[in-house]
């Protein structure tokens, strides 16, 4: 496939996807992922300084964190299992 400038760009078969709901999250957040994922994913969710607030390991590909303890702001949550990586932003309003 080639893009508009006549470059040679590879297609991609397999994507692995992250959607995080609802987002700005109040009480809970629910994770679905799509695509490729083994069953072994670790979830980190850290804050705006970097710091980890949660760092847990799922095995399905729906899961649900509660956020209810977590102060407002903004935070990121990385999913890995060894082969995929996703990073997403988190807002959480109490």
């Amino acid at each position: 496939m080639f893009d508009h400038y006549g470059v040679d760009v590879e297609e991609v078969e397999e994507v692995s996807f992250a959607h995080l709901y609802p987002n700005p999250a109040q009480d809970v957040c629910a994770i679905s992922l799509a695509g490729i994922w083994s069953d072994d994913l670790l979830v980190v969710i850290y804050d705006v300084q970097g710091k980890v607030v949660l760092n847990e390991t799922q095995s399905n590909l729906s899961f649900s964190i509660q956020t209810k303890y977590f102060a407002n702001g903004l935070y990121f949550v990385e999913l890995t299992d060894g082969t995929n990586k996703v990073m997403k932003k988190l807002t959480v309003v109490q």
